[in-house]
């Protein structure tokens, strides 16, 4: 098994520099000539949370440039505004049937994936990773990284790629259920604000009693938002027709 890496970011660099560091064939794609160049020259940097690791892996500015073959798995970690773009590019480059597996934040990069590719799986990240440096990557912070296969259960490629992930130094977890993992994501970015305007980092808000029950009420306020969407959407499908979400948001406010 070969991972194809598609945005040699911070997700995608760290979950790269993690499987090359545990053995596994890795490329990366990255459309920064300049953060292609160091790692063609110095190989990729590997900082942070498990140390310090240089690791000799190939680099290249577009896919066209990748020899796809029949054993390669793809992630996708570019942002989501580039989805659209990176899958096209992608479906261009080979006509294999590949396992996409889409490393973003975001609820809808897989079923953008999934006009291209038959093969559709989500990484639910909770890792903590930046890209200052030309070359270099740092994990931040060694949260869990989720696998499910798009849009519910678990493929055979995802089982595949969630054993190999467990030979990194990532906690890993399995799940069913990813679209629930990934709106639970977007529940717990919503305290990003937070963190912004306090200025504090998330294990000092954590500790801050105040500030803690202030999360809880913006957790609180987003799910609260979502169940009623949910509740819309519902009513919505089983009336087809008969009542916009408009007409159903008033109804239901009666």
């Amino acid at each position: 098994m070969r991972f194809v890496i598609c945005g040699a970011g911070a997700i995608g660099g760290v979950l790269g520099g993690q499987l090359a560091k545990a053995g596994f064939a890795v490329i990366l794609i990255d459309t920064s000539p300049e953060h292609v160049a160091a790692i063609k020259a110095h190989g990729l940097q590997l900082k942070g949370v498990h140390g310090t690791h240089t690791l000799p892996i190939p680099a290249v500015l577009q896919a066209s440039a990748v020899d796809f073959r029949p054993d390669d798995v793809i992630v996708l970690a570019v942002k989501s505004f580039h989805c659209a773009a990176a899958v096209a590019e992608l479906r261009r480059a080979t006509t294999l049937e590949l396992p996409m597996f889409c490393a973003q934040n975001g609820v809808a990069n897989e079923g953008i994936a999934a006009r291209y590719f038959q093969q559709v799986n989500g990484v639910m990240v909770l890792i903590g990773a930046k890209r200052l440096v030309p070359g270099e990557v740092v994990h931040t912070g060694n949260g869990p990284v989720g696998i499910g296969t798009y849009p519910a259960g678990l493929s055979h490629a995802a089982h595949s790629v969630a054993a190999a992930l467990e030979e990194t130094d990532l906690p890993i977890y399995t799940t069913e259920h990813i679209g629930r993992a990934k709106w639970n994501k977007l529940l717990i970015n919503l305290n990003n604000a937070t963190l912004g305007l306090t200025g504090l980092a998330t294990q000092a808000a954590t500790a801050d009693a105040a500030t803690r029950v202030w999360m809880a009420a913006v957790w609180e306020e987003g799910a609260g938002v979502l169940l009623e969407l949910s509740t819309e959407m519902a009513v919505a499908r089983a009336l087809p027709g008969l009542y916009t979400v408009q007409q159903l948001r008033e109804r239901l406010q009666e």
